[in-house]
């Protein structure tokens, strides 16, 4: 996805990049940023199509599957790590 951002906003990040008025610095750190950016998107290639969704249910996909018989037996222990974190709230007027 950031691939496909990039290739069709590249004279907007290009422009921002290259346009820091902040210090001789600022300015080579963000050509040297631009340039590789550049150098990695002409690496990568033309970005994929987009993903296309299936009518199929994920019990009929292959892909599913094959990744359900992979991972049977495992601990599902580490992905059941805390992720939400409890967090003060605001009063909202």
């Amino acid at each position: 996805m950031l691939q496909r951002y990039f290739q069709i906003h590249a004279d907007k990040v290009g422009k921002a990049l290259l346009s820091s008025t902040a210090n001789d610095a600022a300015n080579i750190n963000g050509k040297r940023t631009w340039d590789r950016l550049c150098a990695a998107l002409v690496e990568l290639g033309s970005p994929i199509d987009r993903a296309q969704f299936l009518n199929a249910d994920s019990i009929c996909h292959p892909k599913f599957i094959d990744f359900m018989n992979r991972s049977s037996g495992r601990p599902v222990d580490p992905a059941k790590a805390d992720i939400f974190v409890e967090a003060g709230t605001r009063a909202v007027r």
